[in-house]
Parts: structure tokens; sequence; C-alpha cells
């Protein structure tokens, strides 16, 4: 077996974008001895610098709208959340969200001001009251004010280039992780807590708006390590334009747009109820993602349904009568200046994944239920339900980002320096990868076969429009893969395997949860069972781990 190197650290922070940054820099002021091990590089790999929108936006209460307020933001959340979120960590987050707000405009972070007094703010998805603050660029410039920081703390040792393969568990407790470069070498990193926050899994869909590194990695390893995931079946989707990738705000349905297929047929109508209309349903689309709570739903189903026939589907304003409306939009150069003139061209769009609403189970802390392991971001659920306000991860990341890195490092204070004593050969394994340089021949092109599956067995079955039909056949075909993946080992690139196996074991985790949610709601749409039943579901769906199985229950917040 390939060497064996280990790193001894206090908090080990797995992934490298806001939640996990926050995480390291808070760990680091707590007096921890901090390790990141991040897949890319530190403010240049993560869903939080991945450049979709012109826009990043940071929900929190300022104070500038005398009719907004702290519980305002809370109301907001749990009506978007339909039942689904854990009061108390939405709290948290209404309270603490515009602390995070100020001590990031204090690490230098640009976020649009009116004036020194006021920032520009807008009402975000499924929200009430304006309270979006924005930022150009997403989250590049947060990654970079907080790569910053994290350069100024002698505490924190970066890893990059590596991969987490799995938690190590001793005595019912995370110990460590065991990670792996590109090339195979190994490296056991043995801490005394464990954090998350590798973000979600968009990669699981052909369409996304995520980069290549987001494959489901801390979904998988949390709950292969007996940690609870909950409310693995909602996710946000909704509607981009494809090239250049960018996502439709909403307020680009107000532009009186034609939605068309490569036939030139306007198909929208032939989507709605009989007395609904286009413009209708444009102006219920005040949101971005997928819902089912009003009859924008209809538009996303149209497109979703336009590809499905095998026909390209295109949003035209070249014809609109508020042209000189939009050429006063931010949008407009922005995709000008990437090749896109929407004055003068269609856009080819699709329906795209974008976030999961759910994940690993945390307390107020971040801890998670397995001991020594904690989460922060979009690889945990509980703060967000059914539906998410917009701008709501930003603060998310850095609110339990803060809190989970302050009670990882606490935890660490208490515990013995852990050992691979316990640890067997098994636990310690990995695929071989071939020899540095070899060429992995139909090895790699079967991975790369079987991954291109996946990502279409889930864009399917599981993006947007659901049934217990395709669902069902959905968890059968990842079962097949996954005993195909395991039995056709050789990669030259070990992450390869990895990632495979990660992307089967996510699918299989949301797949079955939505198989079991007979109703809709919120982002979770079956077809078959098309409304919402809260006398059978006014429950999340948790899933565990145990001797092997997948074990469901049933979870009611107060």
């Amino acid at each position: 077996m390939e060497q064996l190197d280990t790193v001894h650290t206090e908090v080990l922070v797995v992934g490298g974008g806001g939640a996990a940054a926050r995480a390291a820099i808070e760990a680091a002021d707590a007096g921890a001895k901090v390790a990141m091990v991040i897949k890319g590089r530190l403010g240049r790999s993560g869903a939080t610098v991945f450049p979709v929108s012109l826009y990043g936006t940071f929900q929190a209460f300022d104070g500038d709208d005398p009719q907004d307020s702290r519980q305002q933001h809370y109301d907001d959340i749990l009506s978007a959340a339909q039942g689904m979120c854990d009061p108390k960590l939405a709290r948290i987050l209404t309270e603490e969200a515009p602390a995070s707000l100020q001590l990031l405009e204090s690490y230098g972070v640009p976020f649009q001001r009116i004036d020194e007094n006021r920032h520009v703010t807008y009402v975000g998805c499924f929200a009430t009251r304006s309270r979006s603050h924005r930022v150009i660029g997403h989250g590049e410039p947060i990654m970079a004010a907080m790569a910053e920081q994290i350069s100024k703390r002698k505490g924190i040792a970066l890893h990059e280039k590596m991969s987490v393969a799995r938690l190590l568990v001793e005595d019912g407790k995370c110990i460590g992780a065991l990670a792996v470069s590109p090339e195979g070498h190994r490296t056991a990193f043995l801490a005394k807590a464990t954090l998350l926050a590798t973000g979600g899994a968009g990669q699981l869909f052909k369409a996304n708006l995520n980069p290549k590194d987001i494959t489901g990695d801390g979904y998988v390893m949390a709950y292969r390590a007996g940690a609870e995931l909950i409310n693995m079946e909602f996710m946000q989707t909704g509607i981009a334009i494809m090239r250049p990738l960018a996502l439709l705000s909403p307020w680009t349905w107000g532009f009186a747009p034609k939605l068309v297929n490569d036939l030139g047929e306007e198909f929208l109508p032939n989507y709605l109820p009989k007395g609904l209309t286009p413009a209708e349903v444009y102006a219920a689309k005040t949101h971005f993602p997928f819902s089912v709570r009003d009859d924008s739903k209809y538009l996303d189903i149209s497109v979703l349904q336009e590809m499905r026939k095998g026909r390209r589907v295109f949003y035209d304003i070249t014809d609109s009568p508020r042209l000189d409306a939009f050429r006063k939009t931010d949008l407009y150069p922005w995709l000008a200046g990437r090749g896109l003139d929407l004055t003068k061209e269609r856009a080819e769009i699709s329906v795209y994944a974008q976030a999961v609403n759910g994940g690993v189970r945390i307390d107020e802390n971040g801890a998670s239920t397995l001991a020594g392991l904690y989460a922060a971001g979009e690889v945990t659920g509980g703060a967000h339900g059914a539906d998410r306000l917009g701008g709501g991860m930003l603060s998310n990341c850095q609110v339990f980002g803060a809190r989970a890195g302050r009670a990882a490092a606490s935890f660490a204070r208490e515990q013995e320096t852990p050992t691979l004593q316990a640890m067997s050969p098994e636990d310690l394994a990995l695929p071989a990868a071939l020899p540095e340089g070899a060429d992995g021949g139909e090895g790699d092109e079967l991975r790369q076969e079987m991954k291109r599956r996946v990502r279409a067995l889930m864009f399917d079955s599981l993006l947007i429009e659901r049934n217990g039909k395709n669902l069902a056949a959905a968890l059968a075909q990842l079962e097949e893969l996954g005993i195909a993946s395991k039995a056709n080992a050789g990669a030259s690139n070990v992450w390869q395997e990895l990632e495979l196996e990660n992307l089967i074991d996510a699918g299989r985790l949301m797949v079955t949860s939505a198989l079991h949610r007979t109703e809709s709601r919120g982002s979770h749409f079956r077809s078959d069972f098309p409304d919402r039943d809260d006398t059978k579901w006014r429950h999340a769906v948790a899933l565990r781990q145990e001797h092997g199985e997948m074990k469901r229950r049933p979870v009611t917040f107060e």
C-alpha cells in the first residue's frame, strides 16, 4: 500500500468556500490550530466564487426599512420553509446576519451603497421586504477578503489540491479524515474536531450552476460516517442562459419575452390551465428558483417538458416593447461583454440545478449528530426548508460558519489527541491509482461514461418534475451503477473513482427522500402527488446509515 502521511491538528476544516473560510478564521481566533483541506485553491474554487450572475446577495436586516425587522426576516424564512426548517436555526440566522454583514464590510467587501449610511438592497426570492444586499462579482469579493484574513493568521495551515475521501471514526466519534492527492498520495488528518463545509451536489446534474468540484462529497461522507441528513429532497432549480452561463433573475421576465422552441413555436400557452395567460405567469415569477407555491411553476415545467421532447428552448426579447428599459439595466452590458446582446439575438436557455436546501443535520452551534463532527454552509440542513430566501445561503455560510468554527475549537480543547492505532488497513485504504503518468485508457473512459449516465439520469428524474415511477427506476439504476463502479476499478486519477462513488450515493440519498415524500411542497414537485398534504407530511425526512442500511425517520420541528 502507498505510504500514508499523517498530519495532526486541533480543528480540521474540509472545504474552501465562504463557510469554510469563516469557520477557519473563527476557530483560529478562538485559539485552535487549524488545518484547511481544499479540493482546489483557496479563493478560486467552490460555489461561493462561481460567477453565475452579476451580483451576489446577502440577506440581512440592516435597519434602513422601518417596516422591516429581524422578526419579519424570521417570519419570511419560516414562510418559505413551509414547516421544513428548524425555527431555532432560523432565529439565529436572522439575529446574527446583520453583524456578519458588518464584519464582511470591515474586511473590505464592497457591498453596494446608496450613500455612507444606506445599502443598495432589493426584495430577494420569497422575501417580503428589501433586505438582499448586493455585491458585484457574486461571491468573489467575499472570498478575496476572507482569503486575505486567513493569510494574516499563523494558526491556519492550507492543504490545497487535496480531496477528502472519508471521515475517520473511532468509538462513535469523528477523529479526522483521510485525504488524497490527484496522484493518489494519502494523508490522514487527525483532528480533535472536524468541520465539513464542502458545498452541495450540483455536479449530480448534467445542467447545473456549480463548479466542477461540487460533487456531494460532504453529504456522502457524513452519511457513511453515521451522521444524520435532513431535507435532501428539497433543492433549488431554475432557468438560466446557457451561453454565457447566467441565471435569469425574476425581473428579467418583466421584459415581455417570447419563449420559443427550435421549431419557432411559442410553447408556454400549451402548458397553462384554461384561463391562465403567459403574462400572469411572468408576473408570478418573483423568485428565481422553481416552486409549486404559485403559477410561475408552469414556466419552469414548460421549459423542462420541451427539453424532454428533444427541443431547444430560447428566451427572446428582440421584439419586446421594453428594450429601452432593458438597455438601462446592469445585466445588458454584463451579458454583452460576454458575447450575448439580448437586444439583437435570442438566448438559448435550460433548467439548471442550483443548490440543495438540505444536508447534514446540525444544532445551533453547527454540531452534527456524530460527536466531533461539525458542518456549515450548503452541506447542512435545517436552517432552510422547502424553499429558501434569496441571498440566504451567503448569510447562512457566514453565521453558521462562525458558530461552527467557535464550537469546534471549544470542543477540541476538551479532547485527547487522536491516533491511528485503532484504524484497520481497510479504514485507510483507497482505490489504487495507476502509476503516475499512466494512461487510464478504458478505465478512465468507463468512469467518464458512468458519470455522464448518472448526471443525465438525475436531470431526467429529479430535476423539477418528479414521479414515483421515474424515481423508483432511477434508484434501481443508481444501485446498478454503484455495483458496476466497484467492479471495474482502475483509473489514472483516484479522484475520478471517488467522485463517481460520491455522485452515485448522493443521488441515492436525494432520490430516496424524493420518492418517500408523496406530496408536493415548495421545490419538491411530484406530478403524481401534485398537492401539498399537511395531514401526512408536516414533518421533515431524516436519513441515517445504520449497519450498512439506510434508515428514515420523521422530524417535526417545534
